[in-house]
């Protein structure tokens, strides 16, 4: 093969390579800038508690393609939203607000030097609503967020002949949908398409979102929807401004304690360790249910002090059920609660004790017993049951459980039937040693037949043999 020829092979085969690599590193760097310009635009980090986090716009500047702030933009879904304006307009002189729909750059003054800005939405007939702001933020306060203080100003520019109302949602997705019927607000048609308001109207909202449970490192939305009534022609010039976000810390209580449980009452308590970012709190107390979930509307009593520190308060209850409940304390940031706990009511007890308790050998391993019956509580105890202890002389039977607990002995102490119906007052001991002396003691008592914590037992006077 000719040396010239397979030179120039080469060559081009060389250079054919490397367009390839030149391309792919292109490629590489086109897609490292459309990450950068959307990292641009990225969410809000929230560090701090109690500390407010504000927008006013007025540095994106006088570019009708301006920059949005941090985690601001426009658009439907904050995924693929807009992160310029589209149009800068004023109030005044040179560039003033006319009939072009856009997003906006607004501007309280002259388009082109005035500092004090603003973004929302002019819509006509083919720049068409709802559209929406949507601002995106992220926990990174190294604890759950429960409320959020916000405030804003809507902001009209211009007139329009068409209704438009501007509502406020907020969620964990990126179109949030919970709405927050005080952050939004109705502007109603106006006489004309023409009047420019220098300065702008404003209307300023001022609300508290509590209630919610971000973790660490979650995302969470605000979104701001114009809508036009029945259209968009027409429309009206609106925007936002001076946003403030101020994550409160509601009181922080703690270890939530349950003591002196009876059929129908229970000491319930927690520990106020902090009043967050409020200097005092205004309540504290318990709340209940008999279903999990419990919630500060559920059976709330205040107990009484506003101080820090461990309390306790008696609440009244139904014998033999399930409660669940928390601690509670409340300032003018929010409600703080404890972890929830939960506990068993006793069933209520037997009404009168057995008597008259007598043994009969009737082999020489078996003893039969019989008694005068008890009384028993026709409702709050699902079973109603005998307790039959014995003992080998000279030791006497020795119960040792407390009522909520299941039964329990001393070590010279045997239990020969806690299983022993209310209507059969009598019950037989077997498997008895021949020529031994025997104690006997019985103890009534209630339970629900599944729970150890109702059981409840009538100890006082009862009889042996």
């Amino acid at each position: 093969m000719n040396k010239s020829y397979t030179f120039r092979l080469i060559t081009k085969l060389l250079n054919t390579i490397i367009i390839k690599k030149i391309k792919a590193i292109a490629a590489t760097l086109v897609m490292a800038l459309l990450f950068f310009v959307n990292e641009v635009n990225a969410q809000i980090s929230i560090t701090t508690v109690g500390v407010a986090y504000t927008e006013n716009f007025d540095g994106m500047g006088s570019s009708a393609t301006a920059t949005l702030p941090t985690g601001f933009k426009m658009g439907p879904d904050w995924a693929t939203a807009r992160t310029t304006t589209k149009t800068a307009a004023g109030t005044t002189g040179a560039g003033i607000i006319s009939t072009a729909g856009s997003d906006y750059n607004f501007a309280n003054g002259l388009t082109a030097t005035s500092t004090d800005r603003a973004i929302g939405f002019l819509n006509t007939g083919s720049y068409t609503s709802p559209d929406s702001i949507i601002l995106k933020i992220t926990n990174n306060t190294g604890g759950t967020i429960s409320t959020f203080n916000i405030s804003f100003d809507y902001e009209q520019y211009r007139s329009g002949i068409r209704q438009f109302d501007w509502t406020f949602f907020h969620g964990a997705s990126s179109v949030p949908n919970i709405a927050i019927v005080s952050g939004g607000q109705s502007f109603a048609a106006g006489a004309n398409n023409t009047t420019v308001y220098n300065p702008p109207t404003t209307t300023t909202k001022s609300f508290v979102i509590s209630g919610l449970s971000i973790e660490n490192g979650a995302d969470y939305y605000f979104r701001w929807t114009s809508t036009g009534l029945s259209g968009s022609s027409n429309g009206q010039a609106i925007g936002i401004d001076n946003f403030s976000l101020t994550v409160s810390a509601p009181p922080t209580v703690s270890t939530p304690t349950v003591s002196t449980i009876t059929t129908n009452s229970a000491i319930l308590g927690a520990t106020v360790v902090s009043f967050g970012s409020a200097s005092s709190i205004t309540e504290r107390g318990s709340v209940f249910k008999t279903t999990a979930g419990v919630t500060g509307t559920d059976n709330p009593l205040a107990e009484g002090n506003t101080t820090t520190g461990a309390f306790t308060q008696t609440r009244t209850f139904s014998p033999e059920t399930h409660y669940y409940f928390k601690g509670y304390a409340i300032s003018s940031e929010g409600t703080g609660f404890t972890s929830e706990s939960d506990f068993y009511t006793l069933s209520n007890p037997p009404v009168t004790q057995a008597s008259s308790l007598t043994a009969t050998p009737f082999s020489s391993s078996q003893i039969d017993l019989n008694w005068l019956g008890a009384d028993f509580p026709t409702s709050g105890a699902t079973e109603k049951r005998y307790l039959l202890l014995r003992a080998i002389s000279p030791n006497t039977p020795v119960f040792t459980a407390t009522n909520g607990t299941a039964p329990t002995v001393d070590a010279n102490t045997t239990i020969v039937n806690q299983n022993i119906s209310y209507l059969s007052p009598s019950a037989s001991a077997t498997g008895l040693d021949i020529n031994t002396t025997y104690n006997f003691l019985l103890i009534p008592f209630t339970w629900d037949g599944v729970n150890p914590s109702t059981y409840n037992y009538l100890t006082t006077t009862a009889p042996t043999t």
